[in-house]
């Protein structure tokens, strides 16, 4: 752990979390199949002008640098596997370079794990390691809703989906995942088309059309 030294150690706890896992991993002669890149951060909407210093390091430190972290002790173990194994990034706002005002540090880090993904599929063609991107669409999390609006909130009911709805289309297909290059999406076109037209069934699903209250189902 000596090289995350300059890292404050609470932004990087999902690492040393997973640098445990890998050590007892190989004290026990298990395996890592799959790596998903999913821990991420973004301390509300606001201008980059508003945003201190701690909150940038913090959100850089978990959405990107851990990111990166991880995928190397991952990718170190996983080539050395008779089956290799995939690594996922997941896409957010700012994935594909798209502009995300109010959000611009979080949507950069989006946009840089997708320049990773780029350059590690190219690193590792010739390896036994398969590298992904996983899309969540709209999850109502506390990434999500951390300074939401009320009018936010509102659509959040025609679009959004608890963790464990996506969890359970996503998964299934991460796991039997084959190759390099693939993405597994959840808010695909007909998803969306479909939340679209039953949009006056879904008012009030999560939160309130008054107060906005979350219903935890």
């Amino acid at each position: 752990l000596d090289s995350v030294d300059k890292y404050n150690f609470t932004d990087l706890y999902p690492f040393i979390l997973f640098c445990i896992c890998v050590e007892d991993c190989s004290k026990y002669d298990l395996l890592i199949y799959l790596q998903i890149n999913n821990a991420g951060t973004n301390k509300g909407f606001r201008p980059l002008v508003n945003f201190s210093d701690e909150d940038i390091t913090q959100i850089v430190s978990t959405n990107l640098v851990g990111s990166l972290l991880c995928t190397r002790e991952a990718m170190d173990v996983m080539q050395y596997q008779e089956k290799g194994g995939h690594v996922f990034n997941m896409d957010g706002a700012g994935s594909g370079g798209s502009s995300t005002p109010l959000t611009a540090v979080y949507g950069s880090t989006k946009c840089g794990l997708r320049q990773f993904q780029a350059s590690l599929m190219k690193e590792s063609r010739r390896s036994k390691v398969g590298v992904h991107t996983a899309s969540p669409g709209m999850v109502l999390t506390d990434l999500l809703l951390s300074g939401s609006s009320l009018q936010n909130k509102q659509m959040f009911n025609i679009i959004c989906e608890l963790p464990e709805t996506v969890a359970r289309t996503l998964v299934p297909r991460m796991r039997v995942v084959k190759g390099s290059g693939k993405a597994v999406n959840y808010l695909t076109p007909p998803r969306i088309l479909l939340a679209l037209v039953t949009a006056w069934v879904r008012r009030g699903r999560w939160f309130d059309e008054e107060v906005a209250c979350f219903f935890l189902l």
